[in-house]
């Protein structure tokens, strides 16, 4: 793997220094990235949350505006549609305790990952007929519903979708469901945000025409969307920087009496500050746990709760669900590992099992396609349904999944996701020809493991030393499409060297400047393949990340390894 330093602007390197006061490597940082992201360095230098470009753009927001005042006047009823994932979740909280908040009679629905199964069900939309729901607010779901969004309009029901999803072939078509929408896919100028950013910007446009202002929408609603945009993956520059930089320093100052029983439970209650890594990695797991395990109800419930008592009892519910998600990921992974040691010729693995637990088909295909180097898909009839399987697909770095899966297209009942992820259906008499199809396909993979790692700026170890949590968390956080600062620590002694973890998969290695005068500690995760190559007392380059890090409750300064060079001085 080798190193590429990033063209510099040393003009506008020296001005954030001088103007901004940042720390001169996270100045080169963000100068080397200005080309990419021309609008984001700045954004990130001075960071504004009043800066926010928000939903204005979109063609349908006169008709969003209007819902709420409408709603009262004419007393009428709205049900909001969620989805199962955190997403889908916490979009729906802001707007149905929102509409509380305005008096607006209004309910909610999130389906059953294994009943319903993803976006709006015909079931479930003549039910809400039925009941006299007069709003059909649809959230992270909707976009591809044309039949379901008919039936409700058909039945006499306003429909409204607030969506970020959009398959393929529907931009193709340039079609979209007869309804009133917002989705950042179909309209020019509205932020790439997720469901629940969406949401939150609404929500905030409906506090400003009802002249309350948007001080009661940060005090309680914007840690929200800092949580969705981080654990849906959603691109971090943008508004999802600017939601995510204010919002989560507000997740452990948050009021919601859920949220903070959840927080505690799971022992980060008591952190300084948490980290991508910790909403990443913890917190959003947590809250997707009942969706995979039960049902999302849990989740949002908790967040409804209105005593400490049904808070304590729900947050314990969903750590137990959480432990079984972990456990049954775990049996099932190894299923997995098992099965596809059948099939280890074929270019795209296509694993099955009629017992394997659809909410978790996308984790294990995420960890098979990351331990076989492989394309994988993960089929399972948990459901319940006779005929179908539901599968969710992964790919390693280098390959476009949606794009190798396109000449078995017409096997699948449905297709729909993007380069990394994948996810539908397809009849289970079909998965034999599936895998038959896939076997010699054409996949787009690296031809050597020998690939570029580009890196922001070259630093020293006395100048790395020097960077404190602080200066970090000016910029922070980072993340999908704006990764951690990736710096070159040059010139350095190596002093010590260890492997750690249960498996011995991890590197720890100590290192010092010219002068002995500056230690660093790198960690290199599952880098141990660069031990036996690395001499004690000898001088190397370093490609690093740069993270803020929390480990035992104190905050600091992680430098995770992701490469060694002999170093050329």
């Amino acid at each position: 793997m080798l190193p590429e330093i990033r063209e510099q602007d040393v003009e506008l390197s020296s001005d954030l220094t001088t103007k901004y006061a940042l720390h001169p490597i996270l100045a080169r940082v963000l100068s080397s990235r200005n080309r990419k992201y021309p609008s984001e360095t700045l954004l990130r230098a001075s960071p504004d949350l009043s800066s926010l470009k928000g939903v204005s753009p979109a063609r349908s927001l006169a008709d969003f505006l209007s819902l709420p005042v409408v709603a009262r006047k004419n007393e009428s009823s709205i049900l909001f549609y969620g989805d199962y994932d955190v997403d889908g979740i916490l979009s729906t909280y802001i707007l149905f305790r929102l509409c509380q908040h305005f008096g607006i009679k209004c309910n909610y629905f999130l389906p059953s990952r294994f009943n319903e199964g993803y976006g709006l069900s015909e079931r479930i939309v003549k039910q809400a007929s039925e009941q006299g729901y007069d709003v059909l607010f649809a959230l992270d779901c909707g976009t591809t519903n044309f039949a379901e969004v008919a039936l409700a309009k058909e039945l006499g029901m306003e429909v409204f979708i607030l969506d970020h999803h959009v398959p393929a072939e529907t931009v193709a078509k340039g079609s979209i469901p007869d309804a009133r929408i917002i989705n950042p896919h179909l309209e020019e100028g509205v932020s790439p945000l997720c469901t629940t950013g969406l949401a939150y910007l609404l929500a905030k446009v409906w506090l400003e025409e009802t002249n309350e202002g948007d001080s009661l929408l940060r005090e309680n609603f914007l840690e929200f969307p800092a949580i969705a945009t981080i654990a849906d993956v959603v691109p971090l520059v943008g508004d999802n920087f600017l939601l995510c930089h204010f919002g989560w320093k507000r997740i452990l100052e948050t009021k919601n009496i859920g949220l903070r029983k959840l927080l505690e439970l799971c022992s980060l209650a008591e952190a300084s500050l948490l980290t991508y890594k910790d909403v990443a990695f913890t917190l959003g797991p947590l809250l997707n746990s009942p969706g995979r395990m039960a049902h999302a109800r849990f989740a949002l419930e908790l967040l409804l709760s209105r005593t400490l008592e049904e808070a304590k009892t729900i947050a314990e519910t969903i750590m137990k669900l959480n432990r079984s998600r972990r456990e049954q990921q775990d049996r099932l992974f190894f299923e997995a590992l098992r099965q596809a040691e059948g099939y280890a010729d074929a270019q795209i693995l296509v694993l099955y099992s009629k017992d394997w637990n659809q909410g978790l088909t996308g984790i294990i295909s995420a960890r098979i396609a990351e331990t076989h180097n492989k394309p994988t898909l993960i089929l399972s009839d948990s459901s319940g349904n006779p005929e179908q399987a539901a599968f969710s697909g992964r790919a390693p770095r280098g390959v476009n999944l949606l794009q190798s899966l396109e000449p078995a297209r017409l096997l699948f009942t449905k297709l729909g996701g993007h380069s990394q992820a994948v996810g539908g259906s397809i009849r289970l008499n079909l998965i034999d020809k599936l895998r038959k199809a896939l076997w010699d396909a054409d996949v787009i993979m690296k031809e050597t493991n020998e690939y570029v790692i580009p890196v922001d700026t070259p630093c020293d170890a006395q100048e790395l030393s020097s960077l404190e949590p602080s200066d970090l968390m000016r910029v922070y956080p980072f993340g999908d499409s704006y990764p951690p600062p990736r710096v070159l620590l040059k010139s350095v002694k190596l002093t010590k060297k260890n492997l750690a973890g249960f498996d011995s998969t991890h590197l720890l290695l100590q290192v010092t400047d010219e002068s002995s005068a500056t230690d660093l500690k790198l960690v290199g995760f599952k880098r141990s393949h660069l031990e036996p190559s690395l001499k004690v007392g000898e001088i190397y380059d370093f490609a690093l990340e740069v993270e803020l890090d929390n480990f035992r409750g104190r905050l600091g300064i992680l430098l995770r390894l992701l490469e060694a060079y002999p170093s050329k001085l």
